[in-house]
């Protein structure tokens, strides 16, 4: 059979010999894409907002499927995982608030708002897209690793390095210093652990590799269970992505994809249970729910739909109960996010994240309790620029997410022979984890999580290769001597 390449449109087609790639190309690719910012508008003129609405809630959806589908290939890519989320805060999100009250001023607004969002979505990846041709970025069809060549096998001490993270993390002074920062150095050793365990399935010949594999998915569920009780269910789902991009990274499928779109209402249902039970264990509200009710109502899942509510709030210029304005801002947010590692108790002053700006201006008797709303992000790219800054975040965040393509397109062609490409997949995969709390709440939550996670692992594979170098070259000067 003729080796290929594929098209944008994600068909794969005859190409020159030797020519196994995945490219982004066709002439005519931003045409689709526009057609879907039109069927958005299109909705408008539907005799109700709830038609409109109803109709936007299966575009956004069908999109998101249809991005993640075609994007890379066989490859599960750092910007399919975007998309996914945007479809998730978009499509899903108003899905549940047809059927809640709304913030919002108006059902019109609402239905607005969700028209907004989604448009934005797209252009992102009509942007990225752009930038992927300009980079030429490609996706070889994946080969069956080979168990005799350094195709993913992990360098010398990697796993050790993972495990001396995780415990590190667990260290009560730690936690106590900056729990960010505990979570992000435990973050990345999950990581290290499961791509070092993972890896095996490259080579899978009797039990024992079979149960190394099975540890990769296993360890990350104990850790998670230990550090977040009740919580971080974006983390949570951040991980399990991270887990299926890495096994999608040795043996690339399809089927992968279609696994993790299947997964989103089992994920949906798992979450809204854990909200209620985290709320009846904290403050004794016993809902009466079954599953029937999470999928149909949303309950537990207020979180998944209220960013876009919010945003729509923000949108409306309201006379805020806390007082005040949102903006403009001029990048402040931006900066401000950067100053998480410091800990509060070494800057007492130091500027607070977005969402916690956000519970002062709209729910101020929340501040007490540490409350912090997540808007979307386009709510802080107004909040700094006005709707100056929502025509530059698609061309902004479309520039990112197109750049870690570009880096998980070069990692997959690697197949991961040096310890740099291990170490540069370890910093992919944290970015990657977060991604849907970049979509979900903005720069502050995301370099909380996945961003500090990323320089930990960065810090610490510049180290090891360091070191590595150094023991080389060592071991060269003894076999020169010996001669």
């Amino acid at each position: 059979m003729p080796n290929a390449i594929a098209t944008e449109a994600g068909v794969w087609a005859r190409g020159r010999k030797g020519d196994r790639r995945f490219v982004q190309n066709g002439p005519l690719f931003f045409v689709p894409r526009l057609l879907w910012i039109l069927a958005a508008v299109i909705t408008l003129l539907l005799p109700t907002s709830e038609d409109g609405i109803s109709l936007m809630v299966i575009l956004s959806i069908s999109w998101m499927v249809s991005v993640v589908q075609r994007r890379g290939g066989p490859f599960l890519t750092p910007s399919g995982v975007y998309f996914l989320a945007g479809g998730i805060f978009v499509g899903v999100a108003g899905f549940y608030l047809l059927g809640v009250d709304s913030t919002a001023s108006s059902i019109d607004q609402l239905h607005g708002t969700i028209i907004l969002a989604f448009s934005l979505t797209v252009l992102t990846e009509l942007v990225a897209a752009l930038f992927c041709i300009k980079w030429k970025v490609e996706w070889e069809r994946p080969e069956k690793p080979d168990i005799n060549t350094s195709d993913f096998r992990p360098p010398v001490q990697f796993m050790l390095r993972g495990v001396v993270l995780v415990v590190v993390s667990r260290l009560p002074v730690i936690i106590a210093l900056n729990y960010e920062l505990a979570t992000a150095l435990g973050l990345a050793g999950m990581v290290i652990l499961s791509m070092s365990a993972l890896s095996y399935r490259r080579r899978i010949r009797w039990l024992g590799d079979l149960l190394i594999v099975a540890a990769g998915f296993a360890i990350p569920v104990f850790w998670v269970s230990e550090v977040f009780k009740g919580g971080g269910r974006l983390t949570v789902a951040g991980l399990g992505i991270a887990l299926m991009m890495i096994w999608n990274m040795i043996r690339a499928s399809g089927a992968h994809k279609l696994v993790l779109l299947l997964a989103i209402p089992v994920f949906l249902i798992g979450s809204g249970f854990n909200r209620l039970d985290k709320i009846e264990r904290e403050y004794g509200v016993v809902a009466e729910a079954n599953t029937s009710d999470v999928i149909s109502s949303g309950a537990g899942l207020e979180s998944v739909y209220d960013p876009i509510d919010k945003f729509g709030y923000i949108l409306s210029e309201p006379n805020y109960p806390g007082g005040g304005t949102i903006g403009p801002r001029y990048g402040a947010t931006f900066v401000n996010s950067l100053f998480m590692p410091i800990p509060r108790s070494m800057w007492e002053t130091k500027p607070k994240g977005f969402g916690a700006e956000l519970t002062e201006l709209i729910t101020p008797q929340l501040v007490r309790i540490n409350q912090s709303w997540a808007a979307l992000f386009y709510s802080e790219w107004y909040a700094n620029f006005g709707y100056v800054g929502l025509a530059i975040a698609p061309v902004a965040v479309g520039w990112f997410i197109a750049r870690l393509d570009r880096t998980h397109a070069r990692l997959a062609r690697s197949r991961l022979a040096t310890p740099k490409d291990w170490w540069d997949t370890v910093v992919l995969v944290c970015l990657v984890t977060s991604l849907g709390d970049l979509f979900w709440a903005g720069t502050f939550t995301y370099y909380t999580r996945g961003g500090m996670a990323a320089i930990v692992a960065w810090v610490v594979g510049k180290i090891s290769q360091v070191r590595l170098r150094s023991i080389s070259t060592n071991i060269r000067a003894v076999m020169v001597t010996a001669r």
